[in-house]
């Protein structure tokens, strides 16, 4: 039987006055952008977060990517281990950029997401979230995402994780659209 605490995840997007710093991206590089204190200095940084939400019964977390100060595999591998000695899943990481649909940036995008899926797998994640697309819903923009998003499922094959969308932004604003892309 799942427990409540199996079932309910926090999101770090609700915690950036906790975090403070956000990190960026820039589609152009693989780098990690320049801090961003916007939020203020902070009160935790994000490898102590699993220890602060099993401490209040929180066992699932979700990650958006901009909140990772570094891609370098040290600290990944920190991170990692952190979830797992907290007793806390990585549910998703959230891509939270990037427009697979756009007709001109849409393979550099692509690209640049598959780099954050392989980041997602090295922190042990059971999901990665994709945007499906910011276009407009027409069909040559479906059809550019229905590519890139076959493109990053085959490129993520046989990964125990999964690779989800969600129907944010215009291209999946109607039902018929998202049943179109799945």
């Amino acid at each position: 039987m799942t427990s409540i605490a199996d079932r309910i995840a926090v999101s770090t997007r609700s915690l950036h006055r906790i975090l403070g710093s956000i990190y960026p991206h820039d589609l152009t590089t693989n780098a990690i952008g320049p801090e961003d204190q916007r939020y203020g200095d902070g009160e935790e940084s994000l490898l102590g977060l699993p220890s602060v939400l099993s401490n209040h019964g929180y066992h699932r977390l979700e990650l958006v990517s901009f909140h990772l100060r570094s891609r370098d595999p040290v600290y990944l591998g920190e991170l990692r281990d952190q979830l797992k000695v907290s007793g806390v899943t990585l549910q998703t990481l959230l891509i939270d950029a990037g427009d697979i649909s756009h007709p001109e940036h849409g393979a550099r995008d692509t690209k640049w997401i598959a780099g954050w899926i392989e980041v997602a797998n090295e922190l042990g994640a059971e999901n990665a979230r994709v945007i499906a697309g910011k276009q407009k819903p027409t069909r040559d923009a479906l059809d550019r995402s229905v590519k890139a998003l076959t493109t990053l499922a085959d490129g993520n094959a046989g990964s125990k994780m999964r690779l989800v969308t969600e129907n944010w932004f215009d291209l999946l604003a109607e039902p018929a659209h998202v049943h179109y892309l799945l």
